[in-house]
């Protein structure tokens, strides 16, 4: 029988700069994920998406 990985999905909304909160909340935790889990990391901007280009 084959052990069991959980699965990690989770999206970072990018709203500016990394700093240090980021860092210490979510960041850091990411890359201590990555040896326990099979992690998905992705960038979530529907704003892009949504919005008209302003030129």
């Amino acid at each position: 029988m084959t052990a069991f990985k959980p699965l990690v999905f989770s999206g970072v909304q990018p709203t500016g700069n990394l700093h240090l909160g980021n860092y210490l909340g979510a960041i850091k935790k990411f890359v201590a994920l990555q040896d326990t889990s099979d992690c998905i990391y992705c960038v979530v901007d529907l704003h892009s998406l949504t919005a008209q280009l302003v030129h």
